[in-house]
């Protein structure tokens, strides 16, 4: 029986690696703030009042920098090749870009140094990927993409 090739496709995710799940976040800043603030209770009742204000001042920068860390945590770059379709889909933050490459125009360049990103190139369009990912993984990724491309696997 032969494949159903135009079902046929694929995908490349590539994300940072991340060590604590938004959840695990907020319970540590939970536990950092509730430390803290006892300390500066403490200090409180024996009459330093300029602590608290001090543990209030530095519980807000982290938690500035931990709501930065919670808003980028989903960062990533979606590379779906489908029949007549390289779909890139990149998140930053809470806007999603969305680009359509034509496969058979789509060049793939590997990166050259080890904090360079893949490009694609079609057409004139030029797009950068993989930034979030392990040196390694984009190499894999550039290559297994370029072999995929070349293979034209999905042509009837």
């Amino acid at each position: 029986m032969q494949r159903d090739l135009f079902m046929e496709r694929r995908e490349w995710l590539l994300r940072r690696h991340r060590a604590l799940s938004p959840r695990q976040m907020a319970l540590a800043y939970g536990v950092l703030c509730m430390v803290s603030l006892s300390v500066a209770g403490g200090f409180l009742l024996l009459g330093v009042w300029q602590i608290l204000f001090f543990s209030a001042l530095e519980m807000s920068a982290v938690g500035a920098a931990f709501l930065h860390y919670a808003r980028h945590a989903a960062d990533h770059d979606h590379l779906i090749l489908s029949c007549g379709s390289l779909l890139v889909a990149s998140r930053r933050g809470r806007v999603l870009r969305q680009l359509h490459l034509d496969p058979g125009a789509t060049r793939v360049t590997s990166p050259a140094t080890p904090r360079a990103p893949i490009v694609l190139s079609a057409r004139g369009v030029r797009i950068e990927v993989g930034a979030l990912a392990t040196p390694a993984r984009r190499l894999q990724t550039a290559r297994e993409l370029r072999a995929a491309l070349a293979e034209g696997w999905c042509a009837p």
